[in-house]
């Protein structure tokens, strides 16, 4: 997956708008739901950095729907945790707080 590998380069120099644009081509040519998932937490990751909420938003939902299949408890906690700082940046505290609550600071997994 070439885009995959031209998002990480533009993400580790900062060009995130570049990145964000390599990591949704991606979405074209993934062949499995474990592609889908790899590409919305790239694409969660570069929003949260941008302070694009909205995105951060819509591939949370987007992995939410075929994670039934591939979801291992990382993307899980990660997933919470992004769709945790979108509810606080949009100001519901309540919800935000409830997913929050939910993350587990001990797994090793989280790095």
């Amino acid at each position: 997956m070439g885009h995959n590998d031209l998002g990480q380069h533009h993400l580790a120099t900062g060009n995130l708008p570049e990145a964000l644009k390599c990591y949704t081509r991606t979405r074209d040519y993934g062949t499995t739901g474990r592609h889908t998932l790899d590409m919305c937490m790239s694409v969660i990751r570069v929003g949260l950095e941008m302070g694009n909420y909205s995105h951060v938003v819509n591939y949370i939902a987007k992995a939410e729907q075929i994670t039934d299949m591939v979801l291992d408890g990382g993307s899980s906690l990660r997933l919470r945790v992004a769709s945790g700082l979108a509810h606080l940046d949009g100001g519901k505290y309540k919800q935000a707080a409830l997913k929050l609550l939910h993350v587990r600071l001990d797994r090793p997994d989280l790095s």
